[in-house]
């Protein structure tokens, strides 16, 4: 419903500017589409930029792929796997380790059973297996410790607001990364599970890996 109100004192109309001599609108309308034309340039340039870091799937008979997913299926399941960087509160934790995605779906009537001993990574000719996430939350309470007393010999000790609100960050960063790492064991029928892996931060030196995604060899380029 409208609410009317009376106009008491109205303000006047303002002047209409004079028109632009001639050409000038031209000049205008030209400094527009250049200034964003520069700017599609930009944005293209930074993505492109970006996208030299991310990783790719090898075309394979073994399993298919969906931009930069690689997409393993068996009679019993179904599994999505790349590497991709932390997305979340503690997003620095990918500069401290190698984070690779995975989901796998269990379209079947039976339960299965996923093995801790799966999806090992190849790279360089090194293998490197998944780090514990105890590891990884270790690494987090370490990081955010550190952050508390950036100076080794402080003149003053932080203040006792700023140690609170850095504990809170850690807390919610402590349950997120716990909820987004994967879970292993028992995969129920219809059921789904998805997460982050992390390895070795030396993988991401590599120009080539091969995960092995529950017995499947899935290869990966820069």
């Amino acid at each position: 419903m409208k609410i009317l109100t009376r106009m008491t004192n109205p303000k006047p109309i303002p002047c209409l500017p004079p028109p632009p001599r001639v050409g000038e609108g031209s000049r205008h309308r030209a400094g527009g589409r250049l200034s964003k034309a520069l700017l599609i340039v930009a944005l293209i340039l930074l993505l492109n930029a970006c996208a030299i870091h991310s990783w790719h799937p090898v075309e394979s008979g073994d399993y298919t792929v969906q931009k930069d997913f690689a997409i393993v299926s068996s009679d019993t399941l179904l599994i999505a796997i790349s590497p991709q960087a932390y997305r979340g509160t503690a997003a620095d934790i990918s500069s401290s380790f190698f984070p690779v995605w995975v989901q796998v779906r269990n379209p079947g009537k039976k339960s299965i059973s996923l093995s801790r001993s799966s999806f090992g990574i190849i790279a360089d000719g090194k293998q490197y297996d998944f780090i514990p996430i105890e590891y990884i939350l270790g690494s987090l309470q370490t990081d955010f410790l550190l952050s508390d007393y950036p100076d080794v010999f402080p003149w003053e000790s932080p203040s006792s607001s700023s140690r609170i609100s850095n504990q809170e960050k850690y807390n919610d960063a402590y349950f997120e990364v716990l909820n987004s790492y994967f879970s292993f064991g028992d995969l129920l029928p219809g059921g789904m599970k998805e997460g982050y892996l992390f390895y070795n931060r030396r993988v991401g030196s590599a120009k080539q890996l091969s995960i092995d995604a529950l017995g499947t060899r899935v290869d990966f380029n820069r």
